[in-house]
């Protein structure tokens, strides 16, 4: 299991028997293992793979042949309509989203772009995390909630070069951040 290491601080590792080991998301430290010898065999990952590909080529890439008429992603969503649901995405469709995005969002290799929608969300994880890593874009990912300051405090430390949301966060933004600001007196005689 890969996991940040603030939920790998309130996960009980020893409820779920299935998984075998941890993996820090945050700095890709080995956290534990069910298995001997497990740790020391992803110590030697790294020098393993340098010692079986010294130079990565093309060639040594092999990608399964997988229809994109087939299934992707089945997205569970709590529903902002009020009804849970299951959404079935196919290679197709995720494919359609980034070839848009490619086409009509100006990124360019090495741009920053916060992400800060859930990955699990469709819009999040199309267009915040596999459009830009296909241009290979370094992208950060708030590990907290996105709450307007933290929203705001991460555009200001890594100014990205676009940025996506839905109506909900900007209108809280606008609702805690801005609203406040124009309802000072002095900003209305302003305006």
């Amino acid at each position: 299991m890969f996991v940040d290491d603030k939920i790998w601080e309130t996960f009980d590792f020893e409820k779920i028997q299935a998984i075998i080991a941890s993996v820090s998301l945050d700095d890709f430290s080995f956290i534990t293992s069910r298995k001997e010898g497990l740790k020391q065999s992803y110590s030697a990952f790294d020098n393993k793979f340098n010692e079986l590909y010294p130079e990565l080529k093309p060639e040594h890439i092999k990608f399964s042949d997988i229809s994109n008429d087939n299934l992707a992603v089945i997205s569970y969503t709590s529903g902002t309509t009020g009804f849970s649901k299951g959404v079935m995405i196919t290679h197709n469709s995720l494919a359609a989203n980034v070839r848009y995005a490619q086409n009509n969002m100006p990124l360019k290799p090495g741009d920053p772009v916060v992400s800060f929608l859930p990955l699990a969300h469709t819009y999040g994880c199309a267009f915040e995390f596999l459009f830009p890593f296909t241009y290979g874009c370094h992208i950060t990912i708030l590990s907290k909630t996105p709450s307007p300051q933290i929203v705001l405090q991460a555009f200001g430390e890594i100014k990205p070069r676009l940025i996506l949301s839905v109506p909900l966060v900007i209108e809280k933004i606008y609702k805690k951040q801005i609203i406040p600001v124009i309802n000072k007196p002095l900003m209305k005689i302003l305006l």
